[in-house]
């Protein structure tokens, strides 16, 4: 009998959202590209940096390969060898001809690993979103106007976009002005300004204490009504990959909106089936949580034990620079 709980159920259904995200792309669905990718980010914050200049027009692993994007794994290992064989053949020497050696190793790299290749995929498809203007620029993936078709930029034509782009001419405030094409930034609400000033006001009264003028007591700053909602607190597991830096922001995200969204898998499943951790090394983290939970550590000595642990590997086993 098939078992689809665990690892397994998200395995699945990841595996289902990756199959939508690309048979949307290959079919150039705008809407549904920005649902895949919608509901994959979701299960997967860490696989899509945020945007940035260097990510506005991203490499095509696909489009370096002579692939579809919705080709299976097999098709893939046997274009990428293709592609090297006949490159080898056309070019003997391979050093005059670096960086385009690297790119075809850099795709085939990518588009071999489930989760390089999701990355790759998702960071593509909203690059097209954003030259598609179906999303805004900062990123979101949130519908503004879907064409009817969107189709990311081709090797060649980000090449071209990239010998013939002009530097951004230097920005103007007072003709923009005058050609009535720019708007002064919005004015600070009342309340804004108002703790504004009792911050400013503090800040005098400490700098004429500090000159030997009367101290003056500082001024009780008034909490906004609207009260901030408490920050979210961390499974202990998750704590001790973060303080041992096996994970960062982007991989806890990731992880708080997969416990959420599976709360039936267990933590550890998870952790396992993102490639956080080893099994060997997962069993350690789970360790230190059980003394932690049961009182015979404390977080401070874990910290402590992992201080050690780096110095005697820096001592034994020291950097090559």
């Amino acid at each position: 009998m098939v078992n689809f709980g665990g690892a397994n159920r998200i395995e699945l259904e990841s595996q289902i959202l990756c199959a939508a995200l690309r048979q949307s792309w290959a079919d150039t669905d705008a809407i549904g590209m920005v649902k895949a990718c919608q509901e994959l980010s979701n299960v997967f914050p860490d696989l899509l940096p945020a945007p940035s200049a260097q990510l506005s027009n991203p490499s095509n692993c696909y489009d370096v390969l002579g692939i579809d994007c919705d080709v299976n794994t097999p098709r893939i290992l046997a274009a990428y060898f293709r592609a090297i064989k006949k490159f080898l053949r056309e070019n003997p020497k391979p050093r005059t001809v670096r960086d385009e050696y690297y790119e075809l190793l850099n795709a085939g790299f990518i588009l071999r690993k489930p989760r390089s290749r999701l990355s790759h995929d998702l960071i593509v498809v909203r690059g097209a979103l954003l030259d598609g203007q179906v999303i805004p620029q900062d990123g979101t993936l949130r519908i503004i106007e879907a064409p009817a078709v969107v189709q990311p930029a081709t090797a060649q034509e980000i090449k071209e976009l990239e010998a013939t782009a002009t530097p951004h001419p230097k920005f103007d405030i007072a003709a923009a002005l005058e050609q009535g094409v720019y708007e002064e930034p919005v004015q600070e609400s009342v309340e804004e300004e108002s703790l504004k000033e009792t911050y400013e006001q503090q800040e005098d009264d400490l700098l004429s204490a500090e000159f030997g003028q009367e101290m003056v007591a500082p001024r009780a700053v008034e909490k906004p009504s609207a009260e901030q909602p408490e920050q979210e607190a961390l499974p202990i597991l998750i704590d001790l990959l973060q303080q041992a830096q096996f994970i960062g922001p982007a991989e806890i995200q990731a992880l708080m909106n997969q416990t959420r969204l599976y709360p039936d898998i267990q933590l550890a499943d998870l952790i396992l089936h993102s490639g956080y951790a080893s099994r060997l090394e997962l069993k350690s983290f789970q360790l230190a949580e059980f003394l932690i939970t049961s009182g015979k550590i404390t977080m401070d000595q874990f910290q402590i034990i992992l201080d050690e642990k780096r110095t005697w590997t820096n001592l034994y086993y020291p950097r090559e620079d």
